[in-house]
């Protein structure tokens, strides 16, 4: 549906009509309370609008002056492509009101006093007066992740079906054109929002009480035996020499990102006996929001006594845990100063280290003896025997 808008002065007209009375849908599509969250803590602060889908590289809702149609463009990077939310009191009526940075105005549904049944948006000549026609709401895109479907809860349409076949017309993209239609799960009607300020973590928070062990696997990493045949006892130096994988991936849930002043360095949560647990002090060190991996060498030595005829075995078994743990970066905009928190799962791999296992066996076929060795008795420097 094309819109022709080559007359010369002519001028858009504001939606008119009551909010009061218009028809609305009998069943009605609403964000979840974490979705909700996520659009109301943009509240005033400046975003792009990206439409996830369009037969040209024109992605950005622009705008350019007061009372002007509003169209899509490519990225310029600039406040013409700028907008923010509004949030008024619930007593309006109105879920959002959505502004454009460069004319200060709320975007509206209008159209051009020369084609009165085609629509178009565009930015209002102020913010005074009746605001018909300026009510947003948003939805969740169904076609492609992360986007919203944004919805003018002033402009109903039937269906054509019965009397509460009624639905709310969303902003649709058509090359440089922006219509309103029926959603139709289309990426045409859907939208990335991008933060545009530049933000910095202030702090990175893990629930680590409702963390998840997803796996738990032993991970032999040593095993040697040793036999003294001789008459007299020795001394014999079992020499661990291994290395293990720890690994961190942060997943966003948030439905948009922020960019970061900087690269954010966080300890994260770590296994200890066998638990999930988070500290500043002991925690490995990975980058938020990014997926690394490092290796950590294990180098010990088990000086063990080892009596004339007896074989001495020594093992060491470390445990590899696989864990999900919710976390919540708060971030703070470095030139609104306004706070807003990105959520998501954090993955990790990390391996408990054991106390060795030594056994020492009679060649003979007399009583084994086993023990457990320590990091005290390694920390000790004392060579090992048993009584």
């Amino acid at each position: 549906m094309e819109n022709d808008t080559t007359i010369v002065n002519d001028i858009i007209l504001p939606l008119k009509g009551n909010r009061d009375t218009l028809r609305k849908p009998a069943a009605l599509k609403s964000l979840s309370f974490t979705d909700r969250y996520e659009i109301d803590q943009l509240n005033e602060i400046p975003i792009y609008l990206k439409v996830m889908g369009n037969s040209t590289n024109k992605q950005f809702i622009t705008a350019s002056t007061r009372g002007a149609e509003l169209t899509m463009d490519t990225y310029r990077g600039n406040i013409s492509q700028q907008y923010y939310i509004k949030i008024l009191p619930a007593s309006t009526g109105i879920p959002y009101l959505i502004y454009s940075k460069i004319t200060n105005t709320p975007l509206s549904v209008g159209s051009y006093q020369s084609n009165p049944d085609v629509k178009v948006l565009y930015a209002r000549s102020d913010a005074s007066g009746s605001l018909f026609g300026s009510s947003w709401d948003f939805n969740k895109g169904e076609y492609t992740n992360n986007s919203f479907v944004i919805e003018n809860q002033d402009f109903p349409e039937s269906g054509g079906g019965s009397w509460w076949d009624i639905y709310y017309n969303v902003i649709t993209v058509d090359n440089s054109k922006i219509l309103f239609s029926k959603y139709n799960n289309s990426p045409r009607q859907e939208f990335e929002i991008i933060p545009v300020e530049t933000f910095v973590v202030e702090e990175i928070q893990f629930d680590v009480d409702a963390g998840s062990i997803l796996s738990n696997v032993p991970l032999q990493v040593y095993k040697e035996g040793y036999t003294n045949n001789g008459p007299i006892e020795q001394t014999y130096t079992f020499a661990v020499n291994k290395s293990y994988t720890q690994s961190s991936d942060f997943k966003r849930s948030t439905s948009y990102k922020v960019s970061l002043s900087t690269t954010v360095e966080t300890g994260v949560p770590f296994i200890a006996k066998g638990e999930i647990s988070a500290s500043t002090e002991f925690g490995q060190e990975f980058t938020y929001g990014e997926s690394e991996s490092t290796t950590i060498a294990v180098n010990r030595s088990y000086p063990v006594k080892v009596p004339a005829n007896y074989r001495a075995d020594l093992s060491l078994t470390f445990i590899k845990y696989n864990m999900d743990v919710d976390y919540i970066a708060t971030c703070r905009g470095l030139t609104s100063g306004k706070i807003i928190e990105i959520k998501g799962v954090w993955s990790g791999v990390d391996v408990e280290e054991t106390d060795a296992n030594l056994t020492l066996t009679p060649l003979d076929g007399g009583t084994i003896q086993k023990m457990k060795i320590s990091q005290e008795m390694l920390d000790s420097k004392k060579v090992i025997e048993l009584k």
